[in-house]
């Protein structure tokens, strides 16, 4: 009795009739939407990062572009920027070594990935290390006729280098080079620093130094010892009982004239006043105008003062 009941309730609001109603209303909502935004794909050549991106672990080999395709509405496809679209690989938990990891991806809301070449890539890591390395200058080419180069100065003199260990243990310096082709006069230019092939993975902090090259005009080169130019008066009861210098003799050139009258060259003043003991200090050269050192590596001059107890009844002082 009651399933009669139902039947011709049924009957009586056609319900048959409204769910088939709905049914052709979805399905015709769903051909007009796509016809008004049909789908559409598109393939993208995206670059490979490493994820997370710490400041301990890197890739010491260049990451492959991979091919990915995505699909949407047409609409969204269109809206996409390639920044939109990342492929990566995973090296979390992960140290030093070779792996071959899956490529991921990470695409907005609502676009599906297709398809992606390569699936996986071939990841060497390593870890990230700095360390402190002096500056090297290269000089390249000759200068013009009748001048020379004397050994230049460079400022920084030290600096950082950061990437991965491997390559950072067979680094002994970095350069920095200056084309000296043809010059007649003192240069002084900034350059970029370099280090070996293997550049590109490491990074220079900072990437540039200034280089002084003197450039002076060539002639005789003569050898002449220093002096220390000690002054003032040590502490009480001192007297100075031996004076060294290092090093001692050095190679100077230039005005030929100033030359022939050299006897001896003299530091810049090492003050004693108070002291006791040992004095030692790293003092430049006082050159007369016009001389220059033909190695700069002999200076600073390093001057070491020994005092000791004074004789009864005298001090020891220097003017």
């Amino acid at each position: 009795m009651a399933g009669d009941k139902r039947k011709n309730w049924l009957a009586r609001n056609n319900v048959g009739y409204k769910i088939l109603a709905v049914c052709l209303a979805f399905l015709l909502w769903y051909f007009v939407a796509g016809q008004t935004d049909p789908l559409a794909k598109q393939t993208y050549t995206r670059p490979v990062e490493l994820r997370p991106s710490t400041a301990q672990l890197v890739s010491t080999t260049t990451l492959p572009e991979v091919t990915i395709t995505i699909s949407g509405t047409k609409a969204l496809v269109q809206s996409l920027q390639e920044q939109d679209i990342h492929t990566f690989v995973n090296v979390s938990g992960q140290t030093a070594g070779v792996y071959y990891l899956p490529i991921q991806t990470s695409v907005p809301d609502n676009i599906r990935v297709l398809s992606i070449y390569p699936q996986t890539v071939r990841v060497s890591l390593d870890h990230q290390e700095s360390k402190k390395l002096p500056v090297k200058v290269v000089l390249q080419g000759t200068p013009a006729p009748g001048f020379m180069i004397l050994d230049p100065a460079v400022t920084p003199a030290v600096v950082t280098v950061s990437g991965p260990s491997g390559l950072l243990g067979g680094l002994q310096e970095v350069q920095a080079v200056v084309n000296t082709t043809g010059v007649n006069a003192n240069i002084t230019t900034k350059v970029s620093l370099q280090v070996s092939e293997s550049g590109d993975d490491l990074e220079l902090n900072p990437k540039e130094a200034e280089v002084v090259v003197p450039v002076v005009p060539s002639g005789l080169v003569k050898n002449v010892p220093v002096t220390a130019d000690i002054r003032g008066t040590p502490g009480m009861a001192q007297t100075v009982k031996s004076v060294a210098v290092e090093p001692t003799m050095v190679a100077l050139t230039g005005d030929q004239n100033v030359l022939a009258g050299l006897v001896t060259v003299y530091t810049q003043p090492v003050d004693i006043s108070g002291a006791t003991g040992q004095v030692v200090e790293s003092v430049d050269l006082a050159l007369p105008q016009g001389v220059f050192l033909v190695t700069q590596g002999q200076a600073p001059i390093t001057v070491t003062v020994d005092l000791g107890a004074a004789a009864t009844g005298t001090t020891g002082q220097q003017q």
